[in-house]
């Protein structure tokens, strides 16, 4: 063996961290730089008038509340605000087709997370508080739980999507396991057997308006429409956020 071996795979080592450093960099920089973007846009539009909306605020809360019926306790008031406004700027972007997209669909994404964190990840981090667990090597699930635990990371709803995945695959490591043996008894979980849950969960993620076109600012009027549709659908037909509800009564 060469003299200078040890200081080779030392090197790799330290090269391996750095990549993953930067990797963990990247992730926060394209979260915050979108958050940036979001805020300057809803400045931009809270500027405009709303005098000739289809709807007043108060008429959008009325119209959402007969459309979630005996589900509608169960939305937070914070998502039910969420909710009114992705109302308002959906009506903003309906007369105006080429503003970003990213004003609709962070609020949605926004929503979703919420249910999460209330419904499952803060079971999962409260009761596991001191877990000596560690997560296995080069799984970024594995990884990502551990800072749930013990960073009080929010899961975000790519990082949902592929969890839920995970747990119906089998086969996963400790972490997910404790996560999965968590979560199965409380009411969100039996959404993992409904169809339907499926469908629309894997639609709106497969627009990548919540990955990639996101952090790219290339989120389309079509996307958002396909998006609020998937969703709600259209407070007409059930919808993502209903479907979820559902199974928290």
């Amino acid at each position: 063996m060469s003299p200078h071996a040890h200081i080779i795979d030392e090197l790799i080592q330290e090269n391996k961290k750095l990549r993953e450093a930067l990797s963990v960099a990247e992730q926060w920089i394209g979260r915050e730089v979108s958050e940036m973007r979001l805020r300057k846009t809803k400045e931009e539009t809270m500027k405009r008038t709303r005098l000739d909306l289809a709807e007043s605020e108060a008429e959008i809360r009325e119209r959402l509340g007969k459309y979630f019926s005996e589900y509608n306790d169960l939305l937070s008031e914070e998502n039910r605000t969420l909710l009114v406004e992705s109302e308002l700027n959906f009506y903003h972007i309906v007369r105006k087709k080429d503003l970003d997209g990213l004003m609709v669909t962070n609020i949605y994404q926004k929503i979703l997370e919420n249910i999460f964190e209330e419904h499952w990840t803060k079971h999962f981090r409260t009761k596991h508080k001191k877990t000596r667990l560690h997560p296995r090597k080069n799984d970024l699930l594995e990884k990502t739980l551990y800072k749930v635990i013990h960073d009080d990371f929010r899961l975000s709803l790519g990082k949902i999507y592929q969890i839920c995945v995970r747990m119906i695959e089998g086969g996963s490591y400790e972490l997910m396991e404790l996560f999965k043996t968590s979560v199965e008894t409380l009411p969100l979980y039996q959404a993992m057997n409904d169809g339907e849950f499926w469908e629309l969960f894997k639609d709106i993620i497969e627009t990548h308006a919540f990955g990639e076109k996101r952090h790219a600012g290339k989120i389309s009027f079509e996307d958002v429409q396909f998006i609020r549709e998937s969703m709600t659908g259209n407070y007409e037909q059930d919808g993502l956020i209903k479907v979820i509800l559902k199974y928290l009564q």
